[in-house]
C-alpha cells in the first residue's frame, strides 16, 4: 500500500522540505515576505546551518489553521461597523 507519492524530485511529497524560494513560489508570495514571516515565527520553519528550511507539511498545515493574513503579516482589519448612529448610542447607554 503506498501512502505518499514521490513529486519530480523523487522526493516524499509529504516529507518535503522546502527553502525560501520554494515556499515563495508555493505561497505565491516574495522571498522577503517568506523570510519576515519566518523571522517573526509566525510562518513554521528552522534555520539549519544558518538556511531557512521548511516541511512542507508544516506549512501545509499552517495554511489550513491560520486566518487570512495582509502582506505584513498582520491580521486583516475587521469589517467596518454599519450599525446606525442611533443604534451605537443605544448600546452606550
Amino acid at each position: 500500500m503506498r501512502l505518499a507519492g514521490n513529486d519530480e524530485e523523487g522526493q516524499s511529497s509529504v516529507n518535503r522540505v522546502m527553502t525560501i524560494d520554494q515556499v515563495a513560489a508555493y505561497l505565491q508570495l516574495g522571498r522577503r515576505s517568506v523570510y519576515r514571516l519566518a523571522q517573526r515565527g509566525e510562518l513554521p520553519g528552522r534555520k539549519i546551518l544558518g538556511r531557512w528550511r521548511f516541511s512542507r507539511r508544516e506549512i501545509d498545515a499552517w495554511l489550513a489553521h491560520n486566518p487570512r493574513t495582509s502582506a505584513e503579516g498582520q491580521p486583516p482589519a475587521p469589517a467596518p461597523n454599519h450599525e446606525s448612529a442611533s443604534a451605537q448610542t443605544a448600546k452606550k447607554q
